[in-house]
């Protein structure tokens, strides 16, 4: 392996700790730096770009969001929200995050997916002991505090209980790492190396009681989702019956385990008080099918484009539509200035033509990922496909706009992109040859 891929391998390595602990650096290690520290992934992109540009030149994927991160830098000064500041942070999204979904598979593949699981579901064991002291423990403990040190970083939950937010600024950022743990703890069991470690058990049990600990119906749907997404690729190829039997009563065990745990049975009733009030309210009567329908296809999609009439031909300006763009032009991060989903953002900031070609582009790279994730499924690994489960839905219609959202888009990606090459050869080792017979008597 030459000096230049390990660089980059190093940097990716570090945008992937940087995501799960970035929030805790602006929380509780360096409060006083916790606008700077807002940026801290922006320099690991800038470098691994830079060493890694020519595995990038020729990949259209990657053109197409730097062109349009370029065009619409100047669109947002002359005819947008006039600020450049806010527009070079908007588009360094498509210019130097997005990208790196494609150094991913440059510079790893398959066997590196594995360590990348290892280190999250051992992450997530200390990480749901957090959880739980949060949960547990005042809002205005120092484990709760907010970023910069001051306030405190729980949401509202149910139950007199707390939405906890980890090491992250915010309570999204726990839904999205055990929604990535789950994916890759699923993919272990489907195809992962054997035999199974006893600790990934262990990462099995925080997986549950993380569910209700977090108050999240986000994670509980993801969940499900995954475990839809392992079925599939079983009925796609039925060989793979063969390890999710076996793993499937282990983890049944697991969860019966967990599920008898005091910190487990306490956060279920918040979880549950949670999920009854919140499907009421979202489902409109109609339970969980009334939620996806709302939150997923009226939120997510029809409220996109109820007021794209409305917005300027060349967009309110690349950046407005993030929390810092907020800020900067504002004041406050309190409030979004165009929309919260992912797809009304886009459209927002961009304009109904260039809003629309993002979401087309986005569109077409995710069903390229989801077709070659069958593909490799018949071909006898499943990982891309069960990783497909977090990321086809983000890449599709994932929101940019909150840096640890964008870290775990750029992740699922990059890892389900490098699931789909088969591992290296292991060099510098000795190749064993079976023994000649003797012809001599």
């Amino acid at each position: 392996m030459s000096d230049r891929k390990r660089q980059i391998r190093l940097l990716l390595w570090a945008y992937f700790l940087l995501v799960i602990f970035e929030g805790a650096l602006r929380k509780w290690v360096l409060p006083q730096l916790a606008t700077p520290l807002l940026v801290i992934r922006d320099p690991i992109c800038i470098a691994a770009l830079y060493l890694g540009y020519k595995y990038l030149l020729q990949n259209i994927w990657v053109w197409g969001f730097v062109g349009v991160g370029l065009l619409a830098i100047p669109l947002a000064v002359g005819l947008g929200h006039g600020s450049l500041s806010v527009a070079l942070f908007g588009a360094r999204i498509l210019i130097l995050h997005f990208p790196l979904i494609f150094l991913f598979p440059a510079v790893f593949d398959r066997s590196d997916v594995w360590h990348f699981s290892k280190v999250t579901l051992l992450i997530a064991i200390p990480m749901t002991i957090l959880l739980a002291m949060q949960f547990y423990l005042p809002q205005s403990h120092f484990v709760n505090v907010g970023v910069g040190g001051e306030g405190t970083s729980v949401f509202s939950g149910a139950g007199g209980r707390h939405r906890s937010a980890g090491t992250f600024s915010f309570s999204n950022g726990v839904a999205c790492f055990y929604s990535l743990a789950a994916a890759l703890f699923v993919g272990w069991l489907v195809s992962g190396p054997r035999p199974l470690p006893k600790w990934l058990w262990v990462s099995g049990g925080c997986l549950v009681i993380a569910m209700p600990l977090a108050i999240s119906r986000a994670i509980a749907f993801q969940y499900a989702i995954t475990f839809f997404f392992a079925a599939l690729a079983a009925g796609i190829s039925p060989r793979l019956l063969k390890n999710i039997l076996p793993a499937s009563l282990g983890l049944a065990i697991v969860v019966a385990c967990a599920s008898q745990s005091a910190v487990f049975q306490t956060a279920m009733e918040a979880f549950s008080s949670r999920w009854e009030a919140a499907t009421q309210a979202e489902g409109e009567g109609d339970g969980v099918a009334g939620v996806v329908e709302n939150r997923i296809i009226g939120y997510g999609v029809v409220s996109a484009f109820e007021s794209i009439d409305t917005v300027p031909v060349a967009g309110l300006g690349i950046g407005m539509g993030t929390n810092a763009g907020a800020k900067l032009l504002t004041g406050s991060s309190h409030a979004f200035l165009i929309a919260e989903g992912g797809w009304g953002a886009t459209i927002g900031e961009l304009g109904p033509l260039l809003g629309l070609l993002m979401i087309l582009y986005r569109g077409f790279l995710t069903a390229s990922m989801t077709l070659r994730s069958l593909l490799a499924v018949k071909l006898g690994n499943p990982l891309p496909l069960i990783l497909g489960s977090v990321g086809i839905h983000s890449m599709f219609m994932g929101n940019t706009s909150q840096p640890t959202a964008l870290g775990f888009i750029v992740l699922s990606g990059g890892l389900m992109l490098a699931a789909m090459k088969k591992p290296r050869p292991v060099s510098g080792l000795p190749v064993s040859r079976p023994k000649r017979r003797s012809t001599h008597a």
